[in-house]
Parts: C-alpha cells; structure tokens; sequence
C-alpha cells in the first residue's frame, strides 16, 4: 500500500542565481498534489530540487 500524505515529508531545495541556497517546504494542497510556495528575492535563473521523505 503507498504511504499516505501525512506520512510523507517534501521539502524543495532552490538555489538562487548567487549561489544561495533555502530550502522550502512542501504541502499537501487539497487534492492529490503537492504544491511549495516562493517569491524569488532576486531575478534570474533558479535550480530546484525536491527532497522527500516518508516516515
């Protein structure tokens, strides 16, 4: 059986156009998806990468 959202852990990793890295969280976002919310802080390009995790 697959784990279920709350046994799950989703963290995205983004590192800015500086070389600056945050992790940001992950939510479940009402149906069957995962959703992480970020407002850059500086133009240019960004690399992300997902974590996850189950418990």
């Amino acid at each position: 059986m697959a784990p279920t959202f709350n046994e799950i852990e989703l963290d995205v990793e983004i590192t800015a156009p500086d070389g600056q890295t945050c992790r940001v969280p992950g939510f479940q976002g009402g149906d069957d998806r995962w959703r992480v919310r970020f407002v850059p802080p500086q133009p240019g390009r960004y690399e992300c990468r997902s974590i996850c995790t189950d418990a």
